[in-house]
């Protein structure tokens, strides 16, 4: 079929008990488990059709499949590491259950390193400067949930001064966790930072930069100011729900998820959505075909064609620039939803692992249990999260010192969209059903609300939390329900 509408052989009229046809724009976990909500509904009575504009689905697009040094196995390393807890990730958990995904517990010892200054140029810095920089001492090790007690001891480390750092962390992070549970986030006009509230609980800035804002700051792959933007509600909340709860990660890798959520779904890929214009009651999609995998049975379309086809309800499964780039209704407000670009590696660089051990106490050390290791090397502005994979690969994200090009394996680039209390404000008031234009709300200040024009919202940053996979879930699970389905695994 050459470039034109579509016809819209599947559409149907939802008022009449007919068929209704669905767009889903996007094939990430948010995408992917609305379309499987949607397929197996009992009453059948959705036709999909999911867009993507690459030529693979996005949820394992990066992922990478190796075989080990010996050539014995084959390890599949999720690109960004896919690491969750049942704690903050409680219907996520449930969903795994309910496909039959196994998921093993995970246990993991993190090394703690500072670089105390800006990078300086090799020309301006001596050669000790550059050796200190290159292995920054590692000042502290963690077992996650600590597991592992008495904490381990960094070589090079001499007694006291472990001792010393030991006492001082434990005592400050068991404030920061009490101040969690105990003194909630203020909820006055102005809605609390997460600096403003370390402020209040009185953190000392040393503490804050060096042991709170690495972890978090790599949580939500983005810099120390950033993260100290968040709102600090989520940062409450996520400690509350995630104390003391294990790590668990999917045994076969995402890919696991992505093939058992995407089967049987019409999906194009290489179709790149263009705008989405809600047309009475139904909704245009325009789109250009970027490859032969945007056909479906029976259709004929060259590449590089500008398609489009009317829906009657489309559901935006991106993050929010590329909402306001196709949808106008919400180009004004999601450009007060910060997002950024996150560089990740899969590696085989080992000069860039910090020096904790030599290797002997190292083996003896991890032989004991399986755990894996992760390392946090810091500036003042950011954070570089380095993850040994078992495989003997090594996944960088944020780098900060630079890696040997010729070690690299993978190289990509994904979005993330930060939290900030004013974008906090309008995701939320995107999604509150108390003010629809039906509900006629005086109090609400006017403005697209979620579902106005049959176009609906899902995605990690579409609910009032962690810009997490669990945000993916339950935003998609809150669209099926407004299409009257019910996830199976959803609790009363």
């Amino acid at each position: 079929m050459l470039e034109g509408e579509i016809p819209n052989q599947r559409a149907g009229s939802n008022s009449d008990g007919s068929r209704i046809s669905v767009a889903i724009v996007g094939t990430g976990m948010a995408g992917l488990v609305t379309a499987y909500l949607l397929r197996n509904d009992e009453s059948q009575k959705f036709d999909i059709e999911v867009f993507e504009s690459q030529d693979a689905l996005s949820l394992n697009a990066e992922g990478e499949t190796i075989k080990s040094a010996n050539g014995q196995e084959t390890f599949h390393i999720s690109h960004p590491m896919r690491v969750f807890d049942d704690g903050y990730y409680k219907y996520m958990t449930l969903m795994y259950k309910h496909l039959g995904i196994k998921c093993d517990p995970l246990k993991f010892l993190f090394s703690y390193s500072f670089i105390p200054k800006a990078i300086p140029s090799p020309e301006t810095q001596s050669d000790q400067a550059q050796e200190e920089l290159a292995q920054p001492k590692v000042t502290f090790l963690y077992s996650s949930n600590n597991h592992r007690l008495p904490p381990l001891r960094p070589g090079g480390q001499g007694f006291l001064s472990w001792l010393w750092e030991l006492i001082y962390v434990a005592f400050f992070f068991g404030w920061f966790c009490l101040a969690c549970f105990w003194i909630d986030a203020r909820k006055d006009d102005q809605l609390e930072t997460l600096e403003e509230y370390f402020n209040r609980v009185r953190l000392p800035r040393h503490f804050v930069y060096r042991y709170i804002l690495p972890p978090f700051a790599t949580l939500s792959t983005c810099n120390h100011a950033e993260m100290l933007s968040f709102p600090a509600h989520d940062i409450v909340q996520y400690v509350r729900r995630t104390y003391r709860a294990p790590h668990y990660l999917v045994r076969e890798g995402t890919q696991i998820v992505e093939d058992t959520l995407s089967k049987g779904l019409n999906i194009r890929l290489g179709a790149r959505v263009t705008s989405v214009r809600p047309t009475g009651s139904s909704v245009m999609v325009c789109w250009e075909s970027t490859s032969s995998a945007s056909e479906l049975a029976g259709e004929k379309i060259p590449p590089m064609s500008s398609c489009q086809r009317k829906f009657d309800r489309v559901i935006l499964a991106v993050p929010p620039n590329i909402v306001g780039a196709i949808f106008e209704p919400l180009r004004e407000e999601t450009s007060f939803l910060p997002t950024r670009s996150v560089e990740s590696l899969i590696h085989t660089d080992a000069s860039t692992l910090p020096i904790i051990y030599s290797e002997p106490v190292k083996a003896q050390t991890t032989s004991k249990e399986e755990v894996e290791w992760g390392h946090f090397r810091s500036t003042v502005e950011s954070t570089e999260s380095i993850h040994e994979h078992p495989s003997s690969y090594i996944i960088t994200t944020c780098p900060i010192l630079p890696i040997d090009p010729s070690k690299v394996v993978r190289r990509s680039y994904f979005t993330r969209t930060l939290r900030t209390p004013q974008s906090r404000e309008v995701v939320n008031r995107i999604f509150d059903k108390s003010a629809t234009p039906g509900g006629q709300a005086t109090d609400k200040p006017a403005g697209w609300r979620n579902g106005d024009g049959n176009v609906f919202l899902v995605g990690s940053w579409c609910w009032d939390g962690m810009v997490l996979l669990e945000g993916c879930v339950v935003s998609a699970m809150r669209a099926a329900e407004d299409f009257g389905v019910r996830a199976p695994w959803a609790q009363s």
